[in-house]
């Protein structure tokens, strides 16, 4: 019996290093998710270590080679719009990261404080626009703070979520009465004019946090290279490799 347990928690733990080295893209993107056109894109993800790593979009197929730690990045060339669902996909001996009905168009990103974060279920005619807001060339990734900016003091579930990389928790999603209620208000609206505008798909990237101080959405270089902004500086928060501008 004994064994026989330690032979099923070998083979466990061979398949758990196996999936912990299957490709994977970084949780930035996502099925159903909007690349911008018009500009080089950096794609990005893990695999094991030190091996090749093919990833293909359409006609293009980049080939890379993971760091010592798992990490790869490919650079896909500028294209057109695109309002008929792709596969990106990353393929590295055999095993294979699939992300399905990728469009390509505007990408604009949603931050800032509470005025941001105000939901679209929270406006005064919340009712009628959800139920118009099925549009499959609109796309949203509503990134939802698992922490908030208050008067209490954070309880353990909370610190867990500011010294970890998952803050912010959501996925794409193609714009519906099923998906755009808890998204945010100003992004959905905006990304709902420029569709009208453009006419080609558009992603809206939603990251805000209500009370944050306006230092966090800065990048580092710019605070640091100007004098200006030296106040902003407190605290040592900067030197933070998990803050916004890290």
């Amino acid at each position: 019996m004994r064994l026989h347990t330690s032979c099923i928690l070998a083979a466990a733990i061979a398949l758990n290093a196996a999936w912990a080295d299957a490709p994977r893209f970084d949780r930035i993107f996502g099925s159903h998710m909007v690349l911008p056109h018009g500009k080089n894109i950096p794609v990005s993800g893990t695999a094991a270590p030190n091996r090749e790593i093919t990833v293909t979009f359409g006609n293009t197929a980049l080939k890379t080679k993971t760091d010592s730690k798992g990490k790869w990045s490919v650079t896909l060339p500028p294209m057109p719009p695109c309002g008929t669902g792709q596969t990106l996909a990353a393929v590295q001996n055999g095993d294979s990261a699939k992300l399905e009905d990728v469009l390509v168009g505007e990408v604009w990103l949603a931050s800032g404080q509470s005025n941001m974060l105000f939901r679209l279920n929270q406006t005064t005619t919340a009712k009628e626009d959800i139920a118009a807001s099925g549009d499959d060339q609109l796309r949203l990734l509503n990134n939802v703070p698992q922490a908030h900016t208050n008067n209490a003091p954070y309880s353990g579930k909370d610190f867990d979520a500011v010294t970890t990389d998952n803050f912010y928790k959501g996925q794409w999603a193609a714009s519906s009465p099923a998906t755009s209620g808890p998204m945010t208000a100003v992004g959905y609206y905006f990304g709902k004019k420029l569709r009208e505008g453009l006419g080609i798909p558009v992603g809206i990237i939603h990251s805000s946090l209500g009370g944050s101080e306006i230092a966090a959405w800065i990048p580092r270089q710019v605070i640091n290279a100007n004098n200006s902004f030296r106040t902003l500086r407190g605290n040592h928060w900067l030197d933070s490799p998990l803050s916004p501008t890290g």
